[in-house]
């Protein structure tokens, strides 16, 4: 698929496109476990933070359309009726239009996530700042959005990814000439992760004072868009965090990898820094641990710390000395790195 081509779109306000609605006033706490998705301002798992049962028919939030988080500007499709966080200020905010599907669906959120990134905890959105942001979307000759285009984008896409998952699929599993065998997490063994990296917590910086295109250095921020980066600026009377190392959002547990130095707007942010390795696939591969071993384990009400971070154990694959096996999991990161180089995604 060619790089997309955006130059002549035309820009729509939300508000124009959308009927906007917040869900009630609720709280995951209110509710027993059930089946319908509770979808509150992460910015991971399409925002569902757990699954909930509605106390009557009418306790519920119609599918088929956008969530946004006022916080980060996260936006997810939502295809099924759930329960949406509302309330407080942090209230995620529903976007409905009938012709929405979940591939124009997906597009437009991902347009929406792109333009709202700028938003964070300490200076959130709300329904009418959201309402004003304005979007760039494809349209027909008659200056309509373009439904179509960006169903049929989508449906390509997903052809896409399900040939990398695939290929991604033989590489883990050992099939189809693979050289990768499927993980064998038997000898794997639990290490504390103060044992092997240092934390240290991030500067605070508020948006309102950023300005984008000022400078080269990455403002990085606890979203899983675009590795968190939400603009390049002039960072000379900032702390500058050195690159190198995992950043984790103290109060979201997004983790991602900061190659270069960076400064960051939430001292809630804790980078994670190790004693011993350097490698980036290394690190990369330590990131997907955390995230499956830890986060399911915080959230905004029980943010993690940096004490908390370093008491915690995460089991890796240990070598003949049992320490962990760092050339493993860099040899294991790089043959998925090669995989996936080969795919041709584009979007």
């Amino acid at each position: 698929m060619k790089q997309i081509d955006i130059l002549n779109w035309h820009e729509f306000v939300i508000r124009d496109l959308f009927e906007i609605k917040r869900p009630e006033a609720r709280s995951q706490m209110d509710y027993d476990e059930g089946e319908v998705p509770f979808v509150a301002s992460g910015n991971f798992n399409n925002g569902v933070l757990k699954y909930l049962k509605p106390k009557n028919d009418k306790d519920i939030d119609l599918g088929n359309c956008i969530t946004v988080s006022p916080i980060d500007g996260s936006s997810f499709y939502q295809e099924c009726n759930f329960l949406g966080r509302g309330g407080a200020g942090s209230s995620i905010i529903l976007l409905y239009n009938p012709k929405l599907n979940r591939y124009n669906g997906n597009f437009i959120a991902t347009v929406i996530r792109s333009v709202c990134k700028k938003y964070m905890y300490s200076d959130m959105a709300n329904k009418d700042v959201i309402g004003l942001e304005k979007i760039k979307l494809p349209v027909y000759s008659s200056g309509e959005p373009n439904w179509k285009y960006m169903e049929q984008y989508m449906k390509n896409i997903e052809s896409q990814v399900r040939t990398s998952i695939d290929k991604l699929t033989n590489v883990i599993g050992g099939g189809g000439g693979g050289k990768r065998k499927r993980l064998n997490i038997n000898a794997w063994k639990d290490f504390a992760v103060g044992d092997y990296f240092s934390a240290i917590n991030t500067g605070n910086i508020l948006s309102r004072d950023i300005v984008d295109g000022s400078g080269s250095t990455p403002f990085v921020t606890a979203s899983s868009v675009n590795n968190g980066v939400a603009a390049y600026i002039d960072a000379s009377n900032y702390e500058i965090i050195k690159g190198n190392c995992i950043l984790i959002g103290g109060k979201t547990f997004t983790l991602t990898y900061q190659k270069n130095d960076f400064v960051s707007n939430d001292s809630h942010n804790i980078a994670l820094y190790s004693k011993s390795v350097s490698n980036e696939q290394e690190l990369l591969y330590i990131i997907t641990v955390l995230s499956c071993s830890l986060k399911h384990k915080y959230n905004w009400g029980d943010a993690v710390t940096k004490d908390k971070l370093l008491a915690q154990k995460i089991s890796l694959p240990a070598d003949n000395k049992g320490e962990p096996d760092w050339g493993y999991m860099r040899d294991y990161i790089q043959s998925i790195q090669k995989t996936i180089s080969c795919s041709p995604i584009l979007v």
